[in-house]
C-alpha cells in the first residue's frame, strides 16, 4: 500500500478493529512521525486522527463525484463522532480545522448533538460561543451558511 500517494486526496482508511475513517489525509512520513510523535512509522493523518501503516489494512479513494455527500458515504462519520464524543473542547478545536470538508462534517454531527433529546451538553454554551466566532471569521462561504444556519435554529429553538 503506497501511503505517500494518498496524499492529499479523500480517503476512508479501514482500521485494524475494522472501523472506517474518512477525510481527507495528509501524509506523514516515518521521520515526520518519529520527531512530532515518537514512533518511527508512516502514516496518514485526517485532522488530528493519526493512522500508522501496521494499523491500516485497508485505504480506499474516495470518488468525488458521486452521491448526495460529495464522496463520503454519509454527512458526518466516525472522525467528526469520535470529536463531539470527545466534548466541547475537542469540537472548538475541531471547527479551527483549515479543510472546509471536515469542518462542514463536523458541523452535521454537532447539529445532531446540539438538539438531540439526550443528556444536557455542559459545554453547550462555549461549543456556541465557538459557533459563533466561526462564522464571523471563516473564509469559507459553505461553513459560513452551515454555521450560520445552525445559529439560527439555536437561536430561534432556544432563545439564545
Amino acid at each position: 500500500m503506497n501511503l505517500r500517494a494518498c496524499d492529499g486526496l479523500g480517503v476512508r482508511i479501514t482500521d485494524l478493529c475494522g472501523d472506517e475513517y474518512e477525510g481527507i489525509c495528509a501524509y506523514n512520513s516515518a521521520e515526520y512521525n518519529m520527531h512530532e510523535f515518537g514512533r518511527a512509522a508512516d502514516g496518514l493523518q485526517i485532522g488530528s486522527f493519526l493512522f500508522y501503516s501496521d494499523c491500516i489494512t485497508k485505504v480506499e479513494l474516495l470518488d468525488w463525484g458521486t452521491g448526495p455527500y460529495g464522496g463520503f458515504s454519509a454527512p458526518f462519520g466516525r472522525i467528526e463522532s469520535l470529536i463531539v464524543e470527545e466534548g466541547p473542547d475537542a469540537v472548538c478545536a475541531g471547527l479551527e480545522s483549515e479543510e472546509p470538508v471536515h469542518v462542514c462534517r463536523l458541523l452535521h454531527c454537532l447539529e445532531e448533538r446540539l438538539f438531540s433529546e439526550g443528556e444536557p451538553w455542559s459545554g453547550r454554551g462555549s461549543v456556541i460561543a465557538a459557533l459563533r466566532r466561526l462564522a464571523g471569521q471563516t473564509p469559507h462561504e459553505q461553513v459560513r451558511a452551515e454555521t450560520e444556519r445552525i445559529l439560527a435554529v439555536i437561536e430561534a429553538e432556544k432563545g439564545v
